[in-house]
């Protein structure tokens, strides 16, 4: 019978080597890397989620907001000066000197836009009272005056209430810090601050971000101008708060129906396989061989009228179709902004600017009272068919980016 020696048996066992050890803690630490790594990308792409679900819930709420704005305007957005009597309210559109897209810097302005363009209105809802602020007390008006606008980073919406029987509420020094601290459509008027009704607002001069609302002096040749207050001290001072942060940028183009598009052809014969609208980057090609274009494509060339494509949304006095082209007849050397506003007749019925409506032939080509003979004209003489509002945020984290769009129709019925 074979017998076995416990120690010997122990004692011929054997370790593992230093090398094996080496290998497992090797192999070990590689699988633990790998599921840090795919923690690590998990965890980034749950927190970018998350980020990207905040960004566009805030969107969401700006784009309802100025989607029931411009669907309730008070007014015709078309131009009133013609019109004998003050119209009921007024709709203001200033597009600035920036643009949405510049062939200088291609990459940045694909992200950092046109961020200085204004919007104003004003609107009327016969749902859902509007409410603001007075002295600290809660009012409401089914009427309001709106203002769109953004700031450093920041796109602000005023709502100031419409309530004319308030009357006198200050004093005119104390105009800027009245309307950063209240929400009541105000103007000056004899050294006093007063409410203002829906006619009152038809005069630029007395709307929100706007001076000079009484007598306008000799050297403005263009008095419906007026001089636009610096939206982006009073839209961010104490009490008001952004709708929305880190936009880089509040775009406002209005619907000209004759702008030219850029289509893409290939194919034999040519088939247009896309179309391109004025301010897209491919319509800004150039031939510089020392910056080449965004899209270098022999392709994409202008749009002859034989093929009938044509109507866009385009920038004011950015060069393309009808509102885009036209002079910008409101404008004097001290100005750079393009402006669309409803207006009024108001501006030739006054003492510096009656020549269009003094019932005389004064410039004697045989017509009395003729466009020709007024001072003050709309800006552009043609009804506003439609209005597209871009509006681009950045996520400050993660650096993603979302952009909504929002296109109202004002076609008269």
């Amino acid at each position: 019978m074979k017998t076995f020696n416990a120690k010997s048996i122990l004692l011929s066992r054997r370790g593992l080597s230093l090398v094996e050890i080496m290998i497992a803690l090797t192999m070990t630490l590689i699988i633990l890397g790998a599921m840090m790594s795919a923690f690590q990308y998990g965890s980034a792409e749950m927190q970018k989620g998350r980020a990207m679900i905040e960004l566009n819930n805030k969107l969401i709420n700006v784009e309802q907001l100025l989607r029931s704005d411009l669907s309730q305007v008070t007014v015709s957005v078309k131009p009133h000066h013609d019109l004998p009597a003050l119209p009921k309210g007024y709709f203001e559109y200033i597009d600035g000197v920036e643009a949405d897209y510049t062939p200088a810097n291609d990459a940045q302005n694909l992200v950092f836009g046109d961020t200085d363009d204004f919007l104003a209105m004003t609107i009327r809802s016969d749902s859902i009272p509007l409410r603001g602020s007075n002295g600290g007390q809660i009012f409401e008006s089914s009427l309001a005056e709106v203002v769109w606008y953004s700031v450093d980073g920041a796109l602000y919406r005023r709502q100031l209430l419409i309530l004319p029987a308030l009357g006198t509420v200050g004093a005119a020094a104390d105009i800027d810090a009245y309307r950063s601290n209240n929400d009541i459509s105000v103007r000056v008027e004899g050294g006093l601050i007063v409410a203002n009704s829906l006619s009152d607002l038809a005069i630029r001069g007395n709307r929100f971000c706007h001076r000079n609302p009484n007598n306008f002096p000799p050297e403005i040749p263009t008095p419906q101008l007026s001089i636009l207050e610096t939206a982006r001290v009073i839209g961010s001072s104490v009490g008001v708060s952004p709708m929305a942060t880190n936009v880089t940028a509040f775009d406002v183009q209005a619907f000209a129906p004759d702008a030219v598009l850029t289509v893409r052809r290939t194919g034999t014969p040519a088939q247009i396989v896309d179309i391109a609208e004025p301010s897209d980057i491919v319509s800004q090609r150039d031939d510089d061989p020392v910056n080449p274009p965004f899209f270098p494509s022999t392709e994409w060339t202008a749009n002859p009228a034989t093929d009938s494509l044509m109507g866009a949304y385009v920038d004011l006095a950015k060069g393309t179709g009808t509102l885009g082209s036209l002079p910008r007849t409101i404008m004097t050397p001290l100005y750079t902004e393009a402006v669309y506003d409803t207006g009024t007749s108001q501006y030739n019925r006054d003492d510096n600017n009656d020549f269009g409506s003094n019932g005389v032939d004064d410039n004697g080509n045989g017509e009395i009272d003729d466009v020709g003979e007024k001072t003050a004209v709309a800006p552009y003489n043609v009804p506003l068919r439609g209005l597209r509002v871009r509006i681009r945020a950045q996520e400050p984290v993660t650096k993603q980016v979302s952009q909504l769009t929002v296109e109202q129709s004002f076609m008269q019925q």
